[in-house]
Parts: C-alpha cells; structure tokens; sequence
C-alpha cells in the first residue's frame, strides 16, 4: 500500500510540473501626452522592462516583449483588437502586461510615472490596472538612472501580481 501511495505522490508531482507556465507579452509605449522616448531614449524604458521581465520571470511565467516602440505595424482598417493584443495572440500569449511611461519629472530622464495594465487577451478580460509613481520607489540615494528605472519596472509588476 505504501508503495501504491508513493507512486501516486510521484505521479501528482509529475503531473503539477508539466502544467504550462502562463505566457505573457510585454508591451512598452508613451503614456498619453508623453515624448518619453524623444525626450529619454530608449535605453531606460528598456531598463524598465527588465525591471518587469524578471520579476515575471521569477514567478514562474514566460514573457517576452513586443520589441522597439515605433515597431508597430499599421491597425488594418478591418480589426478591430490592437496591434499589441494581436501581437500577444500571435506569440502565444494568454497575458498582455501593458507599461505606459510619463515623462520625466524632472532633469532625469526617468518616467515620472509608469501606469500599467494585464489583461487576458485570450478572455478579452482587464484583470489589473495601476500607476507606479518614480517618488514611490526613488529614495535620492540611487544615482544609477538604469537601477532607478529597473525598480519602476519591478514595483508596477509586482503590485500587477499581487492585486492578480
């Protein structure tokens, strides 16, 4: 009997193990009204992304991102669903995490702001909505303007699983 249930143990073990991991996109643009990439380049909203990407990561989801902003090609006039959710769809994506960066608020070239939003592209579902502010996560200690915008991109997605 003992054996029977340790090789039932095994087997649920096994079976926990092959569920497949959620696939999620990473969608980085301007918020509205924002020059973010004119004025800062894209080398911090990168920084931002990174940020994201390994928190995600670490909870055990696979995510890629759309790529360079600009990349998008033109809504044909006979869709009606976003380029970024065709694109998720595409990829294989059932979660699309949307960042949309502020400008800077003030000399730095760091987003005053990140607002974020996951939603289930395949549920066509909003799940969270939310807005990291740079004052939340900057402490005038760090000088590193790539940590600062890393910690931006980790802060929106970790309160994005945590209100999940």
């Amino acid at each position: 009997m003992r054996r029977i249930s340790v090789c039932i143990a095994i087997l649920c073990v096994a079976l926990i193990r092959m569920t497949p991991a959620e696939t999620v996109m990473l969608y980085t643009d301007e918020a509205e009204g924002s020059e973010y990439f004119t004025l800062a380049g894209l080398d911090l909203a990168a920084a931002v992304e990174d940020g994201v990407m390994a928190v995600f990561f670490d909870a055990g989801h696979i995510i890629f991102n759309f790529g360079l902003p600009g990349d998008e090609p033109a809504d044909p006039p006979f869709r009606s669903e976003r380029v970024a959710v065709r694109t998720a769809k595409a990829g294989g994506a059932s979660l699309l995490f949307e960042l949309l960066l502020s400008n800077p608020a003030d000399s730095r070239p760091i987003p005053g702001a990140v607002e974020y939003v996951l939603s289930d592209v395949l549920k066509n579902e909003e799940i969270v909505r939310g807005v990291v502010r740079l004052t939340e996560v900057d402490d005038g200690e760090i000088t590193d303007y790539r940590r600062l915008c890393a910690l931006l991109g980790t802060a929106a997605a970790v309160e994005a699983l945590v209100d999940r």
